[in-house]
């Protein structure tokens, strides 16, 4: 290709002419140069780029190297490239040739390997040559360039990289002249042509393939990962074709007016928009693991225990007020704690302190009449009494610290009853370097903390006295209130709730002293300013913004909480509310939370207008030709499914053993939650149980004596991640689905797996608990074998609330996938048509053999097909015609092989084979 060609490569297809980075750069231009001179030269005629005087890239060298690598894998613990030498050895100049250029086209893209590592590599190969050389000096300097950080991935993965190209150059070599010209033109035909070939783990080498040869069609980018996360950063911009790189080029078009045409995704100010999940860590100048940290802050064992022993109290002190009001980070080089929105202790390389009540003046005293050398800050605005102190001298913390031991708790405890902002910081090996220090067992802050503390949360109070009144004035006073006689400090534990209500009334039930507890300690304790309020009043609804602390008025027995509300004489007709919020609405709880609905409630309390927030749902991503084609599975097949997935949200796949139902559950689970979300797999068996599935009691021994714990299940748990997330995807993959007793095991989310808009009480719930839903975002896939009878347990109430989708051996797409896998694999389709024409004899679907089982390495060698045979597939017929002696002999390896063999003959035309070679010695007869 001439140089000028190299500025001028336009996109295929209709997007225009749509640059992409580095392809004008003329740092880069080398490297381009160098990709065009392999196309021109060894891609088209087959010479050798080294050395074009020799045909290395000819189908017999090809397959010698692909024989000596991949057919003789070596799979010792050796060096590649020690292997590699000894695989070379006794090969031809052009073999040596070709692994050289093989070997260099494979390296260089990269950029996070120096060109003394490359030429180390690729000349090491040239040195053990019959005629030694070297890489030809103008092809150093591309080499040294780099487009891409291949990650460790390149290094670890090496040999499935050079395979690839190994097969690519098998593959190519067996075309005409006219297809590679033809192929060369048309870089989509090139890339379809690519994702065809036989490859493991090599998605990165296929993608420096295409952007080296087509820099104007594809972006410098090796990680499929990060094209799919550039394509979900920008979706409203890729346009709507499946292909992930014409996606990123209408991404592209789409951004180069704002970032010019030759943007780089990796940049400072565009990386950040797609890549929010990565961020860069800050830089360390100190030790690199926190016991190192914090011994480099407090060189001596008594000094660390000290402050160790400090830090796991206030943890203690502050999760017995409120479990959301704290969190443990690594920050500066060290540990820090925060409680609330204070900073409550901290030792770092930027210094050591910690945080008490009391005046200025008070504090000063206090330590200056134990001799500690430190200062007090000015004081937090929350609670105004409290103080940081800085201890000037690290080895001082334990004097000042003893000196205001009350005052510290004191400052924990009043702070706890705010929730802290901090979550997202939260370091789990700050909080275990603790524990094992002290060997004690700490607290953890609640999974959903994090993502609560985003924004702000929400609540239902219904604001009512036993007479029915209490809204109205709560109205007209611009306040929120319950009416319960207990006076206990705002911000108290709910231990403390439930210990003032015995108190108060030592007759009430356990259950009425939970059940209040719960609301007070809600209305004391977990909301906060800034959270969000609904009022309901028989048929009206009244939205507002908490803007006060809770106060208790002993005259009117009553505690309150000041509101801003929003909607105080319009009120919003309950019918009028998602149907998400009314289902909330029917509780009978005087606080709930709703946190999950806080969008909602925000909408109606910052619009001039009301309206109804429609809730905006997971989008569940859609297959990619390159994904389908990497599963060897139809891409509008796949499609459906996922297209199923977002209308019924819950659907089994069903069919005999071996059609890989869990496989594309769990692939599919994996792909739909790349960008966010997560996946759990459970298996379904007859032991299993409701309280397995959806939660149920636990024993739990603590100081050596044996309770019981309301514990949830994985349903419970994954739903609840799932709510505080509702814009990413969570499935639970259900294996085996039909061999639970599904009524016993579902339970209540029978009805909730129907209306996703409701909620009930649990089973093992009561009226202090907030009633339970699934949300939208959570979605099911079951597995189901058709050849295990139990599918008649499957009753009528779980089938209208699944679709179900076939997996069957002799329908497409499963009927065509282990051809599709055997061409991959560059092995004989025989063992496809022994597959079918079992199936043909079995003539049952419910029993049909799928191809998972003849999907092995070796599968092509008569003894591994033996074994496969003998041990996977003759059991299951022989158990399926159980009773019905020599029923299963007819579907015997050797009967089907010379059936397979007879069928072949028949196939081939007059003539094809001369006399007595028609099928050779061995042929069965």
């Amino acid at each position: 290709m001439a140089d000028e060609d190299l500025q001028n490569r336009e996109v295929a297809g209709d997007l225009g002419d749509v640059p992409v980075r580095r392809v004008g750069d003329p740092t880069y231009e080398p490297t381009y140069k160098a990709a065009s001179k392999w196309r021109d030269t060894s891609l088209l005629t087959s010479a050798s780029l080294f050395d074009p005087e020799r045909m290395a890239w000819t189908s017999d060298v090809v397959s010698d190297f692909r024989r000596r690598l991949v057919e003789q894998y070596d799979d010792s613990a050796r060096s590649f490239s020690e292997k590699l030498a000894d695989q070379l050895a006794g090969a031809s100049q052009e073999v040596h040739l070709l692994a050289a250029e093989i070997l260099y086209i494979h390296l260089l893209a990269l950029s996070n390997v120096s060109v003394e590592k490359k030429l180390e590599n690729i000349n090491g190969v040239g040195a053990l040559a019959p005629e030694p050389f070297e890489v030809p000096k103008q092809f150093v300097e591309p080499l040294g360039l780099g487009l891409i950080n291949g990650g460790a991935g390149f290094n670890t993965n090496r040999y499935y990289l050079v395979e690839f190209l190994i097969e690519f150059a098998a593959h190519w070599s067996d075309l005409s002249e006219e297809d590679r010209s033809r192929l060369l033109e048309d870089p989509w035909a090139f890339k379809a042509m690519l994702v065809e070939l036989p490859q493991r783990r090599a998605n990165a080498q296929r993608n420096a393939v295409l952007f080296l040869l087509f820099p104007g069609n594809f972006e410098d980018i090796s990680s499929n990962d990060h094209k799919k996360r550039i394509i979900a950063g920008f979706q409203e911009v890729a346009g709507d074709s499946p292909d992930l790189d014409r996606q990123l080029l209408a991404v592209r078009g789409a951004l180069s007016e704002r970032f010019g045409p030759e943007f780089s995704w990796y940049s400072n100010e565009v990386r950040p928009l797609w890549d929010v999940a990565k961020s860069p860590p800050a830089a360390r100048t100190g030790p690199t693991s926190l016991s190192e940290d914090i011994e480099a802050v407090f060189p001596l064992a008594d000094d660390r225990l000290g402050f160790l022993s400090a830090m796991a109290e206030a943890i203690t002190a502050a999760d017995q007020v409120n479990a959301y009001s704290w969190s443990v980070s690594r920050r500066d080089n060290g540990i820090s704690l925060n409680v609330g929105p204070n900073r409550a202790l901290s030792a770092s390389g930027a210094g050591v302190g910690f945080f008490a009540t009391g005046s200025e003046s008070e504090l000063v005293d206090a330590l200056a009449e134990a001799g500690a050398n430190a200062e007090v800050l000015p004081p937090y605005s929350f609670p105004e009494d409290a103080h940081y102190i800085k201890v000037n001298l690290p080895s001082g913390f334990g004097t000042a610290k003893a000196a205001l031991s009350d005052r510290f708790t004191a400052a924990v405890k009043a702070t706890a009853s705010r929730n802290t902002p901090f979550h997202k910081s939260f370091s789990e090996e700050a909080v275990v370097h603790v524990e094992e220090a002290l060997g004690v067992e700490l607290p953890r802050p609640p999974a959903q903390a994090q993502a609560t503390m985003e924004g702000a949360r929400a609540w239902i109070v219904r604001v009512k006295r036993d007479d029915g009144t209490g809204a109205a004035e709560a109205l007209e006073e611009a306040k929120t209130k319950v009416f319960w006689d207990i006076d206990v400090p705002a911000g108290s534990s709910i231990d403390d709730v439930r210990s003032a209500l015995r108190a108060s009334d030592p007759d009430l039930s356990n259950n009425a002293v939970g059940t209040s507890a719960g609301n007070l300690h809600r209305f004391t304790t977990r909301m906060q300013p800034g959270d969000l309020v609904v009022m309901p009043d028989k048929s009206d609804i009244y939205f507002g913004t908490i803007v006060g602390d809770a106060v208790f008025d002993p005259a009117a027995v009553e505690w309150s909480r000041d509101v801003e509300w929003a909607n105080g004489d319009a009120p919003v007709d309950r019918a009028d509310v998602s149907p998400a919020l009314y289902s909330r609405l029917r509780t009978l709880l005087t606080v709930t939370e709703i946190s999950e609905l806080a969008d909602e409630l925000r909408s109606f309390v910052d619009s001039d207008e009301v309206q109804p927030l429609v809730h905006p749902e997971a989008q569940l991503r859609a297959i990619d030709i390159d994904t389908a084609r990497t599963w060897m599975l139809d891409r509008e097949w796949l499609q459906e499914i996922v297209d199923m997935l977002s209308s019924k949200k819950q659907v089994i796949f069903y069919g005999p053993p071996g059609t890989g139902k869990t496989y594309l559950a769990t692939k599919l689970a994996t792909q739909l939650t790349a960008n966010g979300g997560s996946y759990q797999m459970v298996q379904f068996h007859p032991s299993y149980t409701y309280e397995d599935f959806v939660e149920g009691f636990r024993p739990r021994v603590t100081d050596g004596n044996m309770t019981y714990e309301l514990s949830p299940g994985p349903v419970k748990d994954l739903a609840e991640a799932a709510r505080q997330n509702p814009d990413d995807p969570y499935f639970l993959i259900i294996d085996e689905i039909n061999r639970g007793n599904l009524a016993k095991i579902f339970g209540e989310l029978y009805y909730l797996l129907e209306y996703r808009d409701e909620s009930l009480i649990l089973q093992y719930g009561n009226t202090s608990d907030d009633e339970f839903s699934l949300p939208q975002n959570l979605f099911l896939i079951g597995t189901m074998n058709t050849a295990d009878r139990s599918i008649a347990m499957v009753d009528a109430a779980i089938r209208r609330r699944f679709y179900f989708i076939e997996f069957s051996p002799t329908e497409k797409p499963i009927s065509g996938l282990l051809r599709e896998w055997l061409k991959r694999e560059r092995l004989d389709d025989g063992v496809a048509e022994l597959l079918e024409e079992l199936n043909r004899r079995l003539d049952d679907s419910d029993y049909s053999i799928g191809p998972s089982y003849l999907m092995t390495e070796r599968v092509d060698q008569q003894r591994e097909l033996e074994r496969i045979w003998k041990h996977a597939i003759m059991p299951l017929l022989t158990e399926h015609f159980y009773g019905q002696p020599g029923t299963a002999d007819r579907f015997e390896l050797i009967a089907l092989q010379r059936a397979v063999e007879t069928s072949r003959s028949a196939r081939q035309p007059a003539g094809a084979l001369a006399d007595g070679d028609a099928l050779g010695d061995d042929a069965p007869s």
